[in-house]
């Protein structure tokens, strides 16, 4: 009887040494394979591993500590791919921060935090290069504001983090785009107008030019001793109380300006007058005002008369 129950003691150490030694090697397996994933940066299979070996040797504390170590590694990067990177950095901080865990895990970490870092500078110079275009876009400087937008939009912003920057640059563009094309419009318009409203006054000159325009008729001094009458074809002119009389034949007018005319006579003498108002021309010496025909001949009173 002795000899029986000795056996079978013997017969169940053997197998729970048996037992021990498989479990204890599939955790090694399992711990191994953890950090290999670790290596090659597949977070989420290592967890599974570490989980596994957890689950070989129960409140392993290194096990337990890979465990939540890669699963806040998962979660970081999870973030990260999110374009969540205030959680991402969170998670990051976690990992970085536990003892006893991987080194190759705290490195992998801590260059995702600088990559998040780096991303976040990025992404705030994109943001002033946006808010730079929008005032100068408010000072109708479009050019230049749709310029620093394309600028923007050439940069490689396929990372979600960038998608707010690049919605808002997209929009503002397109909307800038619409609006220079109005002003392009607008301005290619105006230039029209105005091109025509030059080629009507040019006309107008020209055939201004021919003619006295409105310095044709009757003009009196301010002293009342002398009196014209001019037309397209003479000027004729007199003193009063005096012999002194003229008409001279014009045979070219020529407007220098809008007010500022010069009359060419036959006998090749010129001379400039001035219409500085509808009613007031300036001579060369003499300032005389417009008065009808009868007002211009009642200063010879009746001795003679202007044409």
């Amino acid at each position: 009887m002795k000899t029986i129950l000795t056996v079978s003691m013997i017969s169940f150490m053997m197998l729970f040494i048996f037992g021990c030694t498989k479990s204890h090697k599939i955790y090694d397996e399992m711990m191994e394979q953890g950090h290999e994933q670790i290596k090659q940066e597949n977070y989420e299979i290592a967890t599974d591993f570490f989980k596994n070996a957890l689950n070989e040797k129960q409140n392993d504390e290194k096990a337990a500590i890979l465990f939540q170590q890669t699963q806040k590694m998962t979660e970081a990067k999870r973030f990260f791919d999110e374009g969540k990177l205030d959680a991402a950095n969170k998670s990051v901080e976690q990992v970085v921060n536990m003892k006893d865990g991987s080194d190759s895990l705290v490195k992998n970490a801590k260059q995702l935090r600088k990559q998040i870092a780096d991303m976040e500078a990025v992404k705030k110079k994109y943001a002033e290069s946006y808010e730079e275009a929008k005032k100068t876009f408010q000072t109708e400087r479009y050019d230049e504001s749709i310029s620093i937008l394309e600028s923007i939009l050439q940069q490689d912003l396929s990372h979600p983090f960038f998608s707010d920057i690049k919605h808002d640059a997209e929009t503002s563009l397109s909307e800038m785009r619409a609006v220079k094309a109005t002003a392009v419009k607008e301005a290619e318009e105006l230039a029209r107008a105005r091109a025509e409203a030059d080629r009507a006054e040019k006309k107008q000159f020209v055939l201004k030019a021919k003619t006295v325009g409105a310095a044709e008729g009757y003009w009196l001094t301010a002293d009342k001793a002398a009196a014209c009458h001019l037309t397209n074809d003479y000027l004729a002119c007199a003193v009063k109380e005096s012999d002194d009389l003229f008409k001279d034949q014009i045979v070219e007018v020529n407007w220098l300006n809008e007010v500022e005319l010069e009359l060419t006579f036959a006998d090749g003498y010129k001379t400039k007058l001035a219409l500085v108002e509808k009613n007031v021309l300036h001579t060369e010496g003499e300032r005389m005002y417009r008065v009808s025909k009868e007002e211009a001949n009642s200063i010879y009173e009746g001795h003679y008369k202007l044409p």
